[in-house]
């Protein structure tokens, strides 16, 4: 059975109940919660999740932040590799 109360605390009354907290059992996920990267999981209840919700990782360079964490961007596939006409990229983490 699903309370009507705000269970958590964060004012917001469960979205089972027509409230608009996504989650009643955790005080930091409700509207307008600020959207952190933690693996997937919908803070602000808009939806989005991580970097969904434009919330991204900060990497060094030649990496790219998704969600938790930092993966490499292939310079080569992307053709910035500014090798000369002709000569072979290859691609090595980070750079």
């Amino acid at each position: 059975m699903t309370s009507c109360a705000d269970d958590d605390g964060d004012g917001h009354r469960s979205s089972a109940c027509g409230g608009d907290d996504c989650d009643d059992a955790n005080a930091a996920r409700y509207p307008t919660a600020t959207e952190v990267c933690n693996a997937g999981i919908d803070d602000d209840c808009n939806g989005f999740a991580d970097a969904a919700d434009g919330v991204y990782v900060p990497c060094g360079p030649g990496l790219s932040g998704l969600d938790t964490m930092c993966v490499d961007i292939d310079e080569c596939l992307m053709g910035v590799c500014g090798a000369a006409v002709g000569a072979t990229c290859n691609n090595t983490r980070g750079s």
